[in-house]
């Protein structure tokens, strides 16, 4: 009895094998007849403008393939080959593409999120973003973030991280983003010849002298004090530089 019990599970096992088989060669045989009917491009995070758009992307696809996709096969389209394509877009960060069993080839993007726009000397300058990387600007469209002006950072080619300054100025820039109050307030920043760094921000005219990008959550509390304890009591246009630069203390003149 034991006998028949253990071999009527091994012919159950093996018919529900020959059924997955026969399931997937027939989906595979339907699937080979399907042809792309929609391209569905997801940009994550997309709540407004950005640097990079759909139509961007279908264009870049279009110039960079023999054969439309539309209406082509699925199985002749090689996803790796269109994720490739997608990421000569400079400002797409990462991006994959799969097709659906509906017909889709659906593409999903991480675009690149400028994190500060840096501007050299007659030069319009680039967008960098939260890993240092170097972006052109955009003909369509220009992202609202702090403005750096740096003739030092000139030398730079590709990523901030080139260059231990970079790399400071980085952390810097990405804790000013990170911040809902300081990403609203810091609208721009001047760094001189020898790295040390004056901000401006939108609720007063002093110029803050935070010096080079170090010590930056002890400095910008120290900001935060001088705005909430200070500048109340002794008013907006008292001091007109406010230095930032010295271990325990703000220098207000």
């Amino acid at each position: 009895m034991l006998k028949i019990h253990r071999l009527i599970q091994v012919i159950a096992l093996l018919l529900s094998g020959v059924l997955l088989v026969l399931a997937i060669v027939f989906a595979e045989a339907k699937q080979a007849g399907r042809t792309c009917q929609n391209i569905a491009i997801t940009i994550a995070g997309k709540a407004g403008p950005q640097l990079v758009e759909k139509g961007d992307l279908l264009e870049r696809l279009t110039a960079n393939t023999t054969t439309p996709i539309l209406g082509a096969p699925l199985q002749a389209l090689e996803t790796r080959k269109i994720e490739n394509i997608i990421k000569t877009n400079d400002f797409v960060r990462t991006g994959i593409a799969y097709k659906s069993w509906k017909g889709d080839l659906k593409i999903e993007i991480l675009p690149r999120k400028p994190v500060a726009r840096i501007i050299y000397p007659h030069h319009q300058g680039q967008y960098v973003d939260e890993d240092g990387t170097l972006l052109p600007l955009s003909d369509q469209y220009t992202a609202r973030v702090l403005l750096v002006e740096a003739e030092r950072l000139q030398g730079i080619k590709k990523n901030l991280r080139e260059h231990a300054y970079g790399t400071a100025l980085l952390a810097l820039l990405n804790y000013i983003e990170r911040d809902p109050f300081w990403r609203a307030q810091i609208v721009h920043m001047g760094i001189d010849e020898a790295g040390r760094i004056v901000m401006h921000t939108q609720i007063s005219k002093q110029r803050v002298e935070f010096g080079f990008p170090e010590a930056m959550e002890e400095k910008l509390t120290k900001l935060k004090l001088f705005y909430k304890h200070i500048v109340p009591y002794k008013g907006w246009n008292t001091y007109k530089r406010v230095n930032l630069e010295f271990d325990n203390q703000i220098v207000c003149e």
